[in-house]
């Protein structure tokens, strides 16, 4: 990845589907602190109500594209 003053990473994802009434949010987050696990360093994982799960790469596509998709999502930058 690429350093410099204005390098920026994504690294969350908020999405809804619903209406302003009601609806559902899902958190897509990327791991980019490792502590004692380094095989978790810059992996992306699903929060969805109490469920948490590892988005694999080769479902990278499929479920960022629907979340672009479907709605308007916060996304989260951070400066590297």
């Amino acid at each position: 990845m690429e350093q410099g003053p204005l390098v920026y990473e994504l690294y969350a994802i908020l999405s809804h589907t619903g209406t302003a009434n009601s609806g559902h949010y899902k958190a897509y987050i990327k791991s980019f602190e490792n502590g004692n696990q380094p095989l978790t360093l810059g992996k992306w994982y699903c929060f969805d109500d109490s469920v948490v799960f590892e988005i694999k790469k080769d479902g990278y596509k499929h479920i960022f594209g629907s979340i672009i998709e479907n709605g308007k999502p916060k996304l989260s930058f951070r400066k590297v």
